[in-house]
């Protein structure tokens, strides 16, 4: 990468965080500039000061990343305005591009519940989004919790969700996030595609024949397979 646009990346620290993003901004417009900054897979701004102005204007540079595969803003102190514009440009950028991020990285930060709203918001849509980091957002609690949960109801691509240090301290929530999150690692997204081959059943089993509690959703979404289930014990 240009060392000096590598400098613009990773040395954003100070209290004028939005100033110097903006100016990260202004080199999208030197095109050979432009060339590196969409190539770039990794963007690390952890500890770089980064409040909801600087998430605010780094939001605007999001669309022009368009290989980015991992976003680490840990220890920033960005609150429920920096993400949702965050995650409001990321939602519209993965409805008309193929944007490939796989890791999100929000541990250490200022999020509560309206950035939780934000973020379950992009989760219903999220098509490659597989780790997602929130320790230590004190302001989350049992109610942006909930708005997560909300959202993996739906979305089978999360497969990690870090929220220890994030005040929910409620059993049945946390053991429900678990459970969609076990579902999604057992293969929850291939089992709801329009083209599900029962020949994938006996792998899928094997997956979770020591979970019964996935074993029932599966069966109990696809009654079908009970038949291939007993197939495979024979």
């Amino acid at each position: 990468v240009d060392k000096d646009l590598d400098g613009s990346l990773n040395d954003l620290s100070g209290h004028s965080d939005s100033a110097n993003i903006s100016a990260f901004l202004a080199s999208l417009s030197i095109n050979e500039k432009a060339s590196i900054v969409s190539s770039l897979q990794i963007l690390d701004l952890r500890n770089n000061g980064i409040s909801n102005l600087g998430a605010v204007a780094l939001a605007e540079a999001l669309p022009h990343v368009q290989k980015l595969k991992e976003l680490n803003l840990s220890y920033n102190s960005i609150g429920d305005e920096g993400i949702c514009a965050i995650t409001t440009k990321l939602k519209h950028t993965q409805q008309y591009s193929n944007c490939p991020l796989e890791r999100l990285d929000l541990s250490c930060n200022q999020i509560g519940k309206e950035g939780c709203i934000g973020l379950g918001e992009f989760l219903q849509t999220n098509r490659s989004v597989a780790h997602l980091n929130l320790f230590c957002n004190l302001n989350i609690g049992l109610n942006g919790s909930r708005q997560l949960l909300t959202a993996l109801a739906t979305n089978d691509v999360l497969q990690d969700l870090h929220l220890e240090g994030s005040s929910c301290s409620h059993p049945p929530t946390r053991e429900r996030l678990e459970y969609f999150l076990r579902l999604n690692r057992a293969g929850r997204k291939i089992f709801r595609t329009h083209n599900w081959m029962t020949s994938l059943w006996p792998s899928l089993l094997g997956r979770i024949s020591e979970e019964p509690d996935l074993l029932w959703y599966f069966l109990r979404e696809q009654p079908d397979l009970v038949q291939h289930a007993g197939e495979h014990r024979d």
